[in-house]
C-alpha cells in the first residue's frame, strides 16, 4: 500500500458502501477487529474531509471503536465477498476472523490501529463525533420497524463521524 493522492480519487460516493465491500477495524494489537459495513457516507464537516459510519450497538467492534479515538476502512474488491460476508455474519468475541478468512491484518504503528493487507484502498481516520441513533428522531417510522422491530427495539446503531487522516492505495490499483 502507497500513500494516495485525493484529486485522483475517482469513486460514487453513493455506492462506495452500498456494496457491503468495506470492513472497519478498530482496537490494538492485542485486542483488534474488523467487522463488514454497508451503511456510511463521506462528505466534509468543520472543512475536514469526512467518512461517516454506523454500527448496531450489539456488535463486538462497536465497544472497540467507543475506547478508540482511531480506526481504519478497508474497502475490497468484489473478489473478496466470501470474505466480507464472513466479517458481517460472525463476531470476533468468539473467533479469529482473519485466520477464518485468511484476510490479512496490518498493524500501522503511527496511528495503532490496523488495516486490511488486500484492500484496493485504506481510509485511517480519527474520530472526531460520534452519537447514538434516538429512535423517536427517525421521522419515517418504516425505517424503526424494519431496522429496529423484532427485538431490535434498544439495538440502535450509532454514527460515528471521522477525519481521514490518510488514504493508501494498493500499488495494484496505481
Amino acid at each position: 500500500m502507497i500513500h494516495g493522492d485525493f484529486d485522483k480519487f475517482n469513486v460514487n460516493p453513493f455506492e462506495i458502501y452500498n456494496k457491503g465491500n468495506v470492513l472497519v477495524t478498530a482496537g490494538d494489537l492485542e485486542h483488534r477487529n474488523s467487522m463488514t459495513i454497508s451503511w456510511g457516507c463521506l462528505g466534509t464537516l468543520f472543512n475536514k474531509k469526512v467518512a461517516i459510519i454506523f454500527v448496531k450497538k450489539s456488535r463486538f467492534t462497536k465497544h472497540l471503536l467507543d475506547e478508540a479515538d482511531r480506526f481504519t476502512l478497508s474497502f475490497l474488491s468484489d473478489k473478496y465477498k466470501d470474505e466480507l460476508i464472513y466479517m458481517g455474519r460472525h463476531s470476533g468475541r468468539d473467533l479469529d476472523k482473519y485466520k477464518e478468512t485468511g484476510l490479512t491484518p496490518i498493524y500501522d504503528t503511527d496511528t495503532k490501529v490496523s488495516y486490511i493487507k488486500q484492500s484496493d484502498f485504506v481510509f485511517k481516520v480519527k474520530k472526531i463525533y460520534q452519537s447514538e441513533f434516538i429512535k423517536d428522531n427517525i421521522f419515517d417510522k418504516s425505517i424503526v420497524e424494519r431496522f429496529y422491530g423484532d427485538g431490535e427495539e434498544d439495538n440502535l446503531h450509532t454514527m460515528y463521524i471521522a477525519e481521514i487522516t490518510s488514504f493508501l492505495v494498493s500499488e495494484d490499483e496505481i
